[in-house]
């Protein structure tokens, strides 16, 4: 395996992969990999003739109270499971050779960024398309992958691709998640041995809310705004139990546009972020439409 810290060893090389016709994939991380991060390589590994990965922690994607220097970093050990895991090429670049001291050109995320996780951070996707738009440049990749429990990120991107005419074809992977339905982080490790037990909440919640559509799909295609208040202050309620939790949002969304939308019967998505202590968890589930099964794993 390769690993590569600069732009112009990084372009010089896909340089010599286009010219081998090389169908590449994409996976790109923050480090601090997990089970999660090693099923995108895994997808890449099936599909593609080399598998690129990059391990950079993003600073434009934080806000100014946010965890950004305590993010966990462990490079020596991300590039032994790349390794591992047959990876062809790491790119790992100081923050230098991704971002300028003076930025002048910036992308701007409308409708897409601004609920969910857009409301209590609004900058975030702006610098996460920054950066991504500039890896895609870079690695000039067929396929990239991202996985589904950060499911507004990838509209997000998938939108950008399409408006940017970027060339690549973006692939989800489905959530991997712990034994007892928790989705695999890199923030897991933030929490206590007893916070790691109350984050359990989080899968709880959205399974409760995914068995309470899959009952009313059954007599009504329609859940009111009203309706829908008292089924989320349900969950507000069973959050409201674990100590040290608070809700930061809970929504039944439109899968077409991340919107809120009364017609129960289309797809939608189950999304929440709740914070265990300090540590802000998100997850979400994706309720195909009219579906009248429960199917949701995390429970």
């Amino acid at each position: 395996m390769e690993t590569i810290y600069t732009r112009i060893a990084l372009q010089n090389k896909i340089q010599q992969l286009k010219q081998q016709n090389t169908v590449i994939g994409f996976v790109p991380t923050m480090g601090f990999l997990h089970d999660g991060h090693l099923s995108l390589i895994d997808e890449a590994r099936k599909i593609c003739d080399v598998v690129i990965v990059s391990i950079f922690v993003n600073p434009l994607q934080f806000g100014p109270n946010e965890d950004f220097n305590n993010y966990p970093r462990a490079l020596e050990r991300d590039l032994k499971l790349c390794t591992n895991r047959g990876v062809d090429l790491v790119f790992a670049p100081p923050a230098e050779e991704l971002i300028a001291q003076e930025t002048l050109v910036v992308l701007n995320v409308s409708q897409l960024g601004t609920n969910l996780c857009g409301k209590s951070r609004p900058n975030h996707f702006q610098g996460v398309c920054a950066i991504v738009n500039k890896l895609f440049n870079l690695v000039q990749p067929n396929y990239a992958f991202f996985g589904q429990k950060d499911i507004q990120q990838f509209k997000i991107i998938e939108r950008m691709v399409n408006d940017l005419f970027i060339p690549v074809k973006l692939k989800m992977v489905k959530t991997v998640r712990n034994s007892d339905g928790l989705a695999l982080s890199s923030r897991n490790k933030y929490l206590s041995v007893e916070q790691r037990q109350h984050a359990l909440i989080v899968p709880q919640v959205i399974a409760f809310i995914v068995s309470q559509i899959v009952k009313l799909r059954e007599s009504q295609s329609q859940l009111t705004q009203e309706q829908q208040e008292i089924l989320l202050g349900q969950v507000k309620d069973m959050v409201a139990k674990i100590p040290d939790s608070r809700v930061d949002y809970m929504e039944i969304v439109s899968s077409n546009n991340l919107q809120y939308t009364e017609d129960i019967k289309q797809e939608l998505i189950i999304a929440a972020a709740i914070f265990i202590g300090s540590t802000r968890l998100i997850d979400n589930h994706i309720l195909s439409a009219k579906s009248c099964e429960d199917t949701f794993i995390g429970k």
